[in-house]
């Protein structure tokens, strides 16, 4: 028997662990409820700028067009619309980003780190309080988080790789160009194209940038800062690496920066972590979205493979040394105030490759987002307003003329009107620009007598075979060009391309009025 002190006592204590273990309860639901990820919900997958569903079917598009097993959309679903919405802005400013936004296709999840113990809850409980993205709304960051609820209701914090904690992505802060993957879990973009673009703006005197390589030894981007060429920064291979992109700016003004990947997807693969200005700089609304956009589809001479080899010697190839900031397909679109985006890889044909092989040519590489790290993730153009083009040029036939030829002139040429055809499809019907490039002449590649004559009449048939908005553009074979040394293994030099890219801006605006 207890005596009643005793019992008062025993009563209280059993009323405050009753209590404790309803806030408990009500804290682990409330955890539950505000960061359970519905990314499964439905059987569809979203990501920052697009979901991928197994029910989606492709319609409107040519029917030798791979079907993909799933693709994400580029407009916003049911699913999207359940999350955070995205911070408004100016007039118009919140369509432009939707329609810039890059195209994503959600990720294989990663391993997960559970946290069972109360506290641990507790701690990820009040970190979701502060905003995932760092940022106040007004360019100040503020720090935080990022972390999420499994599947069987316990707290999950995503494993992600030390950074400081005013360092995010912020994807209302910055303007992406070309083909990225959004790595929901780290926070973070993917991207292996040729040119793929990073734009922000911010008020301040120096930024740099967390960059991670996923493959390659090491990757080179171009680096804009207020619309000039400020340089070339490296990121090493292994680990997250800060690199500065420009220093000693006026602290006092807007400042502009863009990074463009030189290297081509066989290369490297890039993670992207965001862009640092410190925590006393302000960021500020991001770069306005180019009113023009050209594709373009080609070999190493579309990815400026060697462009930078010094001209007194014929060195081998490095990642160092090419350079699609620099391609003529960079120049071009810089010269008609044009988004750019650039899908090409060294080696690879139309209908067969280099090497005589036919598998990865271009017209199968054309809707792939990460074609060396995963060949599986796909670019979606139905219903992605990310996927309209004004113009589309191809660079194609010089690989298809080095292996004996599979096929004749007339089965190359249906390849060829069969693949214009899917492009404008595809890119909602543009102007296409069919290059010739500068490295055929009639006595090379060896062994190939009359080849430039052959590509030429081929191309110029199908453009033919079309109306005015297909168009042929032929650059002088570099043969020709004694002022216009060559890069590594007889590509074009870096003289060469802006010749190049020249000559095809002036085509764009004479066919396109620009």
């Amino acid at each position: 028997m207890l005596n009643g002190k005793a019992s008062t006592c025993a009563v209280a204590c059993v009323a405050a662990a009753a209590l404790i273990l309803v806030a408990l309860r009500s804290e682990r639901a409330s955890i539950i409820w505000t960061g359970v990820s519905r990314a499964h919900a439905d059987n569809t997958d979203c990501g920052m700028g697009g979901c991928t569903s197994s029910r989606h079917q492709r319609r409107g598009e040519p029917s030798d067009m791979p079907i993909e097993p799933a693709e994400a959309v580029g407009l916003p679903s049911p699913v999207q619309e359940q999350k955070a919405a995205p911070k408004q802005g100016p007039d118009g400013w919140l369509e432009k980003r939707l329609a810039a936004a890059p195209e994503l296709v959600l990720e294989r999840p990663p391993r997960e780190i559970r946290l069972k113990s109360p506290r641990q809850r507790k701690s990820v409980a009040k970190q979701q309080e502060q905003e995932t993205d760092r940022d106040d709304g007004n360019g100040k960051d503020t720090g935080g988080v990022q972390s999420t609820v499994g599947e069987d209701g316990e707290v999950v914090d995503k494993p992600r790789p030390y950074l400081p904690a005013h360092v995010a992505l912020r994807p209302h802060r910055i303007l992406t160009e070309g083909r990225f993957y959004h790595h929901d879990t780290h926070d973070a973009l993917i991207f292996e194209w040729s040119a793929s673009t990073i734009r922000t703006r911010f008020q301040g005197s120096k930024i740099s940038m967390h960059m991670e390589l996923l493959k390659g030894v090491a990757d080179y981007y171009a680096v804009e800062v207020d619309g000039q060429l400020h340089g070339t920064v490296m990121v090493p291979w292994i680990g997250v690496h800060e690199v500065v992109l420009a220093d000693k700016l006026d602290p006092t003004q807007d400042h502009e920066v863009a990074i463009v990947k030189r290297t081509e997807a066989t290369v490297t693969t890039a993670k992207f972590y965001g862009f640092d200005i410190g925590p006393e700089q302000r960021w500020l609304e991001p770069p306005p979205v180019k009113l023009r956009r050209i594709e373009v589809i080609g070999d190493s001479i579309t990815c400026a493979y060697g462009a930078e080899c010094p001209p007194t010697t014929q060195a081998g190839f490095s990642a160092e040394t090419e350079d699609a900031y620099g391609s003529y397909a960079s120049v071009a679109a810089r010269e008609v105030g044009a988004e750019v985006g650039i899908v090409a890889w060294s080696g690879r044909g139309l209908v067969q490759n280099s090497d005589g092989s036919r598998e990865g040519t271009l017209p199968k590489l054309l809707i792939m987002v990460l074609p060396s790290y995963d060949p599986e993730l796909r670019f979606i153009y139905r219903d992605n307003p990310r996927a309209r083009a004004d113009a589309v040029a191809v660079n194609l036939l010089t690989n298809d003329a080095f292996p004996d030829p599979q096929d004749d002139d007339d089965k190359i040429r249906k390849h060829y009107t069969k693949f214009v055809t899917r492009l404008k499809g595809l890119y909602q019907d543009p102007h296409v620009f069919l290059c010739l490039g500068p490295m055929l002449n009639n006595s090379w590649p060896p062994g190939r007598p009359g080849v430039l004559d052959r590509m030429r009449s081929i191309i110029q048939a199908v453009a033919d075979s079309f109306d005015d908005t297909v168009i042929f553009v032929e650059f002088p074979p570099q043969v020709d060009m004694p002022d216009y040394p060559p890069g590594c293994n007889q590509h074009p030099g870096a003289k060469m391309h802006q010749h190049m890219g020249h000559q095809l801006a002036e085509a764009m605006k004479t066919a396109m009025h620009w």
